[in-house]
């Protein structure tokens, strides 16, 4: 068997958790048009539920205050103890502090999308 000489380059996967649609939505596809797979999720749980069935993830992006059974730190605790490889940052907008011991990127809103794929595209080439 010889191997491909220019392999199709693999999309890294980023679920984006966000409760509210007008920053997820616009967000979301900021990053699909700069090459990534998104899935989208309203809060924590459903992206739990994602990652839980298996779904790809190379990077997580998450809101902290959102609605449901855990907020975005406690989900980035989980998805850090489920798979060490996947990177996180986290992002708010109303005066939410990460805990000291936090080793994510925190990311205040308002944001502009193209800063959040600048922002995805450093932290996957420092993986």
């Amino acid at each position: 068997m010889v191997p491909e000489l220019n392999p199709e380059p693999q999309l890294a996967h980023v679920l984006f958790v966000e409760d509210e649609v007008l920053i997820r939505t616009p967000s979301a596809q900021t990053l699909r048009d700069a090459g990534f797979a998104v899935i989208e999720a309203a809060n924590a749980d459903e992206a739990w539920s994602y990652l839980e069935a298996g779904g790809p993830v190379d990077l997580v992006f998450s809101d902290i205050q959102m609605p449901g059974s855990m907020d975005g730190v406690e989900f980035a605790r989980k998805v850090r103890e489920k798979c060490a490889r996947i990177v996180i940052a986290l992002s708010s907008g109303k005066g939410a502090f990460l805990p000291t011991d936090s080793q994510h990127p925190f990311v205040s809103k308002p944001y502009r999308a193209a800063d959040v794929v600048a922002l995805v595209i450093s932290l996957l080439q420092q993986r």
